[in-house]
């Protein structure tokens, strides 16, 4: 399967997803934000796609909730 990250990063993001505990926090959720904003949060991508970009940065809701729950403005 073709990746985006090196060798090393996706080695190191799947070992991550083998070892994640069953009553594991949502990962993104507790995550420090880089910005907060009223609906979302810049994040750090800690398994970034190192072949293409030196920083990537994820944008999260600020709240977790499925996708039906969704404010307009969170959509």
């Amino acid at each position: 399967m073709a990746t985006l990250r090196t060798k090393e990063g996706n080695e190191k993001f799947r070992e991550y997803l083998n070892n994640i505990p069953e009553d594991a926090p949502c990962p993104l959720c507790h995550r420090e934000p880089i910005k907060r904003f009223a609906n979302f949060k810049v994040i750090n991508n800690e398994f970034p796609y190192d072949q293409i970009a030196e920083v990537h940065h994820l944008l999260v809701l600020n709240r977790h909730v499925p996708g039906k729950e969704l404010t307009p403005e969170e959509i």
